[in-house]
């Protein structure tokens, strides 16, 4: 009998320590940014580096592979041009919650981001975009970013543009070139 009502003591215990720790948990940004698709929904993206004159570009694709109240799967897979040939990138899947910890604002002092909204004719489609400019001091330079993104693409992302200047030029894009609906 007292193991009996050791055990309800403990499942006691353990059930209200899950409550507490499920009250620290808030909607995961990405899981929702998903989570309104259907599975098989992708979409496409060429990405564009120039590091001190060294050019690179590659596709890349993001396919919902899976979708339950719990958490969404997302499969990346794509390819580069290696001295002018395809070569693809092998597949990868990344999870992400519906639920995550809540996290503590940060507390270090960065530049405010400048915000605005515009609309973007992209990929066959037009989309209300918000956008986001920042700028990072790293090192003895800084790295100025500008982000499109729109609740109407799977994953959010339309458009990125990153420039560095030091310690060497470095550009990158990231463009939509296609969305996918089943």
């Amino acid at each position: 009998m007292k193991r009996i009502a050791a055990m309800i003591v403990f499942f006691f215990m353990f059930s209200m320590t899950c409550a507490l720790f499920a009250q620290d948990k808030v909607d995961n940004p990405m899981y929702q940014k998903w989570a309104k698709f259907k599975i098989g929904t992708s979409v496409k993206y060429k990405q564009e580096s120039d590091v001190a004159g060294n050019k690179t570009e590659s596709d890349i694709v993001y396919t919902l592979a899976e979708l339950t109240p719990e958490k969404v799967v997302v499969e990346m897979s794509g390819s580069m041009a290696v001295m002018g040939k395809p070569v693809d990138m092998p597949k990868t899947k990344m999870e992400y919650l519906a639920k995550v910890d809540k996290v503590a604002p940060a507390t270090a002092e960065a530049a405010k981001p400048k915000e605005s909204d515009e609309e973007l004719s992209i990929a066959g489609g037009k989309y209300k975009c918000h956008v986001v400019e920042t700028e990072v001091k790293v090192g003895e330079g800084s790295v100025v970013s500008k982000i499109w993104s729109s609740d109407d693409v799977p994953g959010s992302m339309v458009k990125t543009l990153s420039n560095m200047e030091k310690p060497m030029k470095t550009t990158t894009s990231i463009t939509l070139v296609e969305v996918k609906q089943p």
